[in-house]
C-alpha cells in the first residue's frame, strides 16, 4: 500500500491499528482506545483508512479461500458442494433455481366468501 497522508492523531493511530484484525472494528477500537462508532465514522470518512480496512478484511477472505480449497482437495464433499454452488454459477452449479421468467407475471386467487367463489386478479 502507498504511504498514506493523514493529517487527523486519530486517523493515524486507527490506520497502525488495523494490520491483523482481520477488519474487526471491535478490535481496531481495542487497540486505539476509542469507541467502535467513532472508528467505524472515521474508516467510513476517510478514503485512506477506507482503503487500509478493506485491504485487511480481503486479506481474511484470501485465507479462507487458501481453507476451503485445501478441504475441497483433501476430499471434503460439502466443501466442494458449497464451491460450486457459490463460484460455478457460469458452469450450470446452483442451488437457486432460475424459471427464465422475464416478462409480467399475472395471478390469480380463487377465494371462497360466505360460501361463493370469487375470482379476483392482481
Amino acid at each position: 500500500m502507498a504511504k498514506q497522508v493523514l493529517k487527523k492523531p486519530l486517523a493515524k493511530r486507527i490506520l497502525k491499528a488495523i494490520p491483523g484484525t482481520g477488519g474487526i472494528i471491535s478490535k481496531i477500537s481495542l487497540r486505539t482506545g476509542h469507541n467502535w462508532f467513532i472508528v467505524k465514522r472515521e474508516i467510513d470518512n476517510s478514503p485512506e483508512l477506507t482503503l487500509a480496512w478493506n485491504e485487511e478484511r480481503e486479506k481474511i477472505l484470501d485465507m479462507a479461500e487458501v481453507g476451503l480449497i485445501t478441504s475441497i482437495k483433501n476430499g471434503d464433499q460439502g466443501d466442494r458442494k458449497f464451491y460450486l454452488a457459490t463460484q460455478g454459477k457460469h458452469r450450470g452449479y446452483s442451488e437457486k433455481m432460475d424459471f427464465g421468467l422475464n416478462g409480467p407475471i399475472e395471478i390469480k386467487i380463487v377465494y371462497e366468501e360466505q360460501g361463493k367463489a370469487k375470482t379476483e386478479k392482481d
